[in-house]
């Protein structure tokens, strides 16, 4: 890629052209089910607003789809205190609804929930690791390196960590892997890592692509975009470069601001680059990035199969990470 947008210019070259959770086809019945079932409870939501939503809960007559929306968001952990009132309301379509959600979102580790993405064997971080979450690595490990205390520009805790190499990725990665075994909250099967480039590639949504190498296939889908296949983006289609005119921050925006995609997975495209665990071509010097950042602005940065790479050593604050686990179908 050319080095209008890149976090550093490459050095050597310029842009060119264990449970396995496999998706059944009675998990694809029930994901089609429960979408719809929620698209009724969004309506109804719209419809009466939530204090109606709650008075409806404890009275006799209600709608199974937004009964369903809330015992999802319950599962996630927003609306505790509609527990046992909805679970009793759903009566015998409980259990797909629970276990459904249930299987979707896995659980809170620091700030960080993982989703399940079909198609996948890993667990996907719905968002990229917070500032938040790296100051709880760094305070409880010595010799890590400075760098992401000075971004170059204000940051809060919920902003995504930058200036941060692939090995401090990989660092933070480990860390985690094993604080949890410890505690027992993850298996010995169970690991953190960052998402390979093919993973990263499903997350986002893409479909058919060809070749060997991330370079072999960078690019090679045009047209196609986190947002959909508009150009420009639309107004809020992520946290791009301000020349875009599509969000209101100049830097890195708090994770999660824009609408998820529709595995659930926040700033798929925009805020910072992602590192991901591949070598970029069969030279192996550089690391794939994607994703594009608050500093991107051409096409072909933004194309969902568009790629960058850089050396991994490399510090930018236009460069975070996200981490998937590995094995998170077995809980």
């Amino acid at each position: 890629m050319g080095s209008r947008n890149n976090p550093c210019p490459p050095s050597k070259e310029s842009r060119e052209s264990q449970a396995q959770v496999t998706t059944p086809m009675e998990y694809d019945q029930s994901v089609q089910i429960l979408t719809n079932e929620l698209q009724q409870g969004i309506e109804q939501i719209r419809a009466v607003g939530w204090d109606g939503i709650r008075e409806g809960a404890n009275g006799t007559s209600y709608n199974v789809g937004w009964v369903k929306l809330l015992v999802v968001l319950e599962v996630i952990g927003v609306l505790s205190e509609l527990t046992v009132v909805l679970v009793r309301a759903l009566g015998s379509l409980g259990d797909l609804v629970i276990k459904f959600a249930k299987e979707l979102r896995f659980r809170k580790t620091l700030s960080m929930e993982f989703m399940k993405v079909p198609n996948t064997e890993v667990m996907f971080s719905i968002w990229d690791t917070r500032v938040g979450d790296y100051r709880v690595y760094a305070e409880a490990n010595i010799g890590v390196d400075e760098s992401w205390r000075k971004p170059g520009f204000l940051q809060a805790e919920d902003h995504p960590v930058v200036n941060v190499s692939w090995f401090d990725a990989q660092a933070f990665c480990a860390w985690l892997t094993q604080k949890e075994r410890v505690e027992g909250k993850i298996g010995p099967g169970q690991r953190y890592r960052l998402p390979t480039d093919a993973e990263w590639s499903v997350a986002v949504g893409l479909e058919g692509e060809r070749g060997g190498s991330p370079k072999d296939k960078n690019v090679k889908i045009e047209g196609v975009y986190p947002w959909g296949t508009q150009w420009p983006p639309p107004k809020g289609g992520g946290n791009y470069d301000p020349s875009l005119g599509v969000d209101d921050y100049n830097y890195t925006s708090p994770v999660g601001r824009f609408a998820s995609n529709k595995h659930g997975l926040y700033d798929m495209g925009g805020n910072v680059w992602q590192w991901c665990e591949d070598w970029y071509d069969g030279d192996q010097t550089s690391r794939v990035l994607r994703g594009a950042s608050w500093r991107s602005y051409a096409p072909d940065f933004l194309f969902s199969s568009g790629r960058n790479y850089n050396n991994p050593d490399l510090r930018s604050n236009r460069i975070g990470f996200r981490c998937v686990l590995v094995g998170g179908g077995s809980l």
